[in-house]
């Protein structure tokens, strides 16, 4: 028993704690992201038309510090880089249960919580001061969320969140949350199976050809228009950091020829100066930012899709967001100095904290943020006063919703995932 309980808190060590810092970086753009949306929309999106000087700001810094794709994708390439680190540091058998068993039990907890919490609070006040808002700010960008009709609606939707294998963004549960981002937790449920399937085969094969295996696989599945490749991204990286051998290939540098190298950091520089210029592109001609989907050869072989029919069925993996990911990842992996940063106390404190703080901002501002900016509106106040009060209010509510969540539900789930481990295998 004693190995055991070894085996399921191994991967909690200071070792991967840059990891939980970036992921903290990423709660604090969202945070930014999702107050914007409600009450600024015109810094996050071209369609809502607002003051001149705030479609200014979004084209300059949206894209480093509060671009939704960038964000959602940073988190599921992050997620599949982090799930895998206890198998490949132990590869044994009963480290690969402890890492499934544990990840499903967890997620289904925190999931239905915060996706059961969402439904029953909107099902109780309903929607119509969300509708009244978005006409008084206005605000042209946000869909006001569903509501269940019934309780075995609101259970379906739970259920769906763990077996759908496609449609995540149109899924029930989705359109009952507000700011319909829910889909990234489904992404990254499923996506873990991916990665629980090649990462077993890793240890057990020459380390030397796992980057051209997973490679491979990375390429058919941006063929057919998958996230496997996202998954496969963030598997290798996981893979460089742990294997001895794969780390000293990145320090010496890509091989071009014979003795000659070129530095993975002048890698890392062009990989996130071609997604950065992207991304920039896209911010002053909107009109091209789905443009780049006619790369996925599968979109126009198939007679169930099209360019134009995977667009409008809702986010996707996009290239841009991968080549900025993968600079900062190289980066991380090659400097220890960036390691030590992202590992800074409250960077690690807000990662840790990082769903109970995504439930926490998207319920708040939804309901308590929206109604008191009515009320503050109601009484003549400004806009921006408004948008300032709601600000400083709704940070402090998140703070301390998420720490409640974060200690009756995050908690308790990471208690019980470890226990149903140990009487599993017991």
């Amino acid at each position: 028993m004693a190995t055991l309980k070894g085996v399921v808190t191994a991967d909690r060590t200071n070792q991967y704690l840059h990891l939980t810092g970036l992921r903290g970086i990423l709660v604090l753009e969202s945070f930014f992201w999702t107050f914007f949306e409600v009450f600024i929309p015109t810094l996050v999106s071209q369609l809502n038309q607002g003051a001149e000087y705030q479609a200014f700001l979004r084209r300059i810094f949206s894209v480093p510090f509060w671009n939704k794709d960038l964000i959602h994708n940073f988190i599921i390439i992050l997620s599949m880089r982090t799930i895998c680190n206890s198998f490949l540091a132990n590869p044994t058998g009963q480290t690969y249960a402890a890492t499934v068993v544990r990840r499903i039990v967890r997620m289904v907890v925190i999931i239905c919580m915060g996706s059961g919490m969402a439904t029953l609070i909107f099902t109780q006040i309903g929607t119509g001061y969300i509708d009244n808002f978005k006409t008084e700010l206005p605000n042209e960008i946000i869909k006001t969320p569903a509501v269940a009709h019934n309780a075995v609606a609101a259970l379906n939707s739970l259920f769906n969140l763990f077996w759908i294998t496609t449609d995540f963004y149109t899924q029930a549960a989705n359109t009952f949350w507000p700011n319909a981002t829910l889909w990234v937790s489904s992404i990254i449920y499923f996506q873990s199976f991916t990665v629980y399937f090649l990462m077993v085969i890793l240890p057990y094969t020459r380390p030397k050809w796992h980057v051209q295996g997973i490679g491979l696989f990375a390429v058919g599945s941006y063929w057919m228009a998958s996230w496997g490749w996202y998954s496969a991204t963030g598997l290798i990286f996981a893979d460089i950091a742990i294997n001895t051998t794969l780390k000293a290939e990145l320090l010496k540098g890509l091989k071009i020829r014979g003795d000659w190298r070129v530095p993975y950091w002048v890698v890392a520089l062009a990989f996130a100066a071609i997604g950065i210029a992207l991304k920039y592109t896209w911010a002053v001609l909107p009109q091209y930012v789905n443009s780049m989907l006619v790369l996925h050869p599968y979109l126009d072989l198939s007679e169930n899709y099209s360019p134009q029919t995977f667009e409008a069925s809702g986010p996707y993996a996009r290239l841009d967001d991968w080549f900025i990911i993968c600079g900062v990842m190289l980066v991380v992996e090659l400097f220890q100095n960036v390691r030590y940063f992202l590992s800074f106390k409250p960077l690690v404190w807000l990662g840790e904290r990082s769903f109970s703080i995504f439930v926490a901002q998207c319920i708040v501002f939804w309901t308590a943020g929206i109604k008191l900016w009515l009320a503050l509106s109601g009484k003549g106040m400004s806009t921006a006063g408004a948008n300032a009060v709601v600000f400083v209010v709704g940070l402090l509510a998140v703070a301390v919703f998420a720490e409640m969540f974060y200690r009756c539900v995050d908690l308790p789930s990471r208690w019980l995932a470890k226990n149903t481990y140990l009487w599993l295998v017991d």
